[in-house]
């Protein structure tokens, strides 16, 4: 709800360069799973736009989709089927009240998560604090509750679960730090949250200068938790967009205590003009325990990897091919040891603001992430273009060019088949949000096997 941390734009130093090779899904070389296939969700109830889509995978494959209509209008939810099958709409699960559309406690930001045993945790932003809820029973009810933070005033929460608890994150605005939050197990696991240590000392320089990516919980060691956020190497103040417009520095909070207790780490310091806030940050861990992350310079698209839980990281590597063009929205999943897939909107026009441009989702595979020099094959996933002109990525602070929100998401199912959700207004009208999988076998994510 409040504005994003900016960014400017450079080159990004030094960097290890993929090894590349274009790819229509089901070519030859690794193993490849079915070619893309995409559809739209359907939403008999709310015309207006939906965006931000979250993404999250039960451990059957069963798919929960999620979008924002914008506060105070709710949020949306879907369920696509296992393996890409039927979809369908479940309404909106932070209004008691489906007519008349559309009003809510919610819909400014929202996240998702899935436990290991089937419960569907949502939590979305209102100007007071954040609606949470659960569900038991697949999407089709919901209980909620309008409090899931004791703190007046946040923005941008992300939801992780390690199989049995759920974890949120988000930004305090008053305090500018990153606040986390524990729902423990059981019959309110996504309901009742209690606070936790604030991920950074108050005299961090990182406090009220950072950008958060998702949340991040390993499914095999319960409690073991990653926060990748940006912020800047160095104060700097712009007339422009004030103070954190840099944010070159990618860095990554590890807890081995459900957030008890934190450390920081710096993954990567780029030159001072660069910024990697190009929303959002985001992180993955394989089944291995290889931590991914994905960053973007808005001309590129950048991954790091640690095999060390986050103590130490190899890269940058560039997986997007050079063409010259613009890139925004990274998001990265993780499959067996080395299976990564990392996504983002291209477009081929440079500049993220060029009037000219014409955006595509586009994806990056691997099936061996963790080497020195990985091997990406590079597929186009979206069946048309999903924008035309600039994207905006100022937040509230936009004028034009936020049709499509802030970010989409992928994320790697039980079969090792990667999924996709992104809002898309290609067409025209509002923006809808459309959904696909395929690519390569990436190999079963970090989670138990479904039963």
């Amino acid at each position: 709800m409040v504005p994003r941390r900016g960014a400017r734009y450079g080159a990004a130093g030094l960097l290890a360069l993929a090894v590349l090779a274009s790819a229509r899904p089901g070519g030859g070389g690794a193993a490849a799973g079915p070619g893309f296939v995409v559809s739209t969700l359907a939403n008999p109830v709310f015309t207006g736009a939906d965006t931000e889509p979250s993404l999250r995978l039960a451990r059957d494959g069963t798919a929960y989709v999620g979008a924002i209509r914008g506060f105070p209008r709710g949020v949306d939810l879907w369920r696509v089927g296992a393996g890409g099958g039927p979809a369908a709409y479940l309404g909106s699960p932070d209004t008691d009240v489906p007519t008349p559309c559309c009003t809510a406690l919610g819909g400014g930001d929202m996240d998702l998560a899935v436990t290991d045993d089937g419960v569907v945790a949502y939590t979305s932003l209102w100007l007071g604090s954040l609606t949470v809820g659960r569900s038991s029973d697949g999407g089709h009810t919901f209980v909620s509750q309008p409090l899931g933070s004791p703190v007046a005033g946040d923005d941008r929460p992300w939801l992780a679960t390690d199989g049995g608890a759920v974890y949120m994150t988000f930004h305090d605005i008053l305090s500018g730090n990153i606040d986390v939050e524990r729902s423990a197990a059981g019959p309110e696991a996504g309901l009742v949250y209690a606070p936790q240590r604030p991920i950074l000392p108050p005299t961090d320089a990182a406090v009220g200068n950072n950008q958060i990516g998702p949340l991040l919980a390993d499914r095999h060691r319960p409690g073991l938790l990653y926060q990748v956020y940006t912020t800047t190497s160095e104060p700097m103040i712009s007339i422009t967009t004030g103070p954190g417009s840099g944010q070159n520095s990618v860095r990554m909070a590890t807890s081995a205590d459900g957030g008890a207790s934190w450390t920081l780490h710096t993954i990567f310091t780029g030159p001072p003009a660069t910024g990697y806030a190009s929303i959002f940050p985001a992180a993955a861990v394989d089944r291995a325990g290889t931590v991914y992350v994905v960053v973007s310079d808005n001309s590129g698209v950048l991954v790091f990897s640690s095999a060390d839980r986050g103590a130490t990281w190899r890269g940058p590597v560039r997986v997007e091919p050079p063409t010259g063009g613009a890139t925004v929205f990274p998001w990265i999943s993780a499959g067996g040891p080395g299976g990564v897939v990392v996504a983002w909107l291209g477009s081929r026009v440079a500049g993220v603001d060029a009037p000219d441009a014409s955006w595509q989702v586009y994806a990056a595979e691997s099936l061996d992430a963790a080497a020195p020099v990985p091997a990406y094959r590079l597929f186009t996933v979206s069946d048309r273009p999903v924008h035309a002109k600039g994207i905006c990525q100022q937040g509230i602070g936009c004028r034009s060019g936020r049709e499509l929100g802030d970010f989409f998401s992928v994320e790697v199912g039980p079969d090792g088949i990667a999924n996709f959700a992104w809002a898309d207004d290609g067409l025209g009208g509002p923006a809808v949000v459309r959904y696909a999988r395929g690519g390569l076998v990436l190999g079963a994510p970090n989670q138990p096997p479904g039963g």
